[in-house]
């Protein structure tokens, strides 16, 4: 999770989501790990532009993403 401090969005993914992500199933298979849009860990990925970016890797290849929380719905 591609996080920024202050971002109401991922302040609403926390508390609609990110409570109980890691006892889902989802959340066992990709655990979630923050970072900002500055860390070192997504060089080579495409540029993230909004937060909360959600990046699912495998190593270092990029397999999806979801961009933007507009809700739990659209997140599951």
């Amino acid at each position: 999770m591609v996080e920024e401090r202050g971002c109401r969005y991922c302040i609403l993914w926390d508390r609609e989501v990110g409570r109980g992500y890691a006892r889902t199933p989802e959340g066992q298979v990709a655990p979630l790990k923050r970072v900002t849009r500055n860390s070192k860990l997504l060089s080579g990925l495409s540029p993230v532009i909004f937060t909360p970016t959600f990046i699912l890797v495998d190593g270092n290849r990029e397999l999806g993403r979801i961009t933007g929380y507009p809700g739990q719905m659209y997140f599951w």
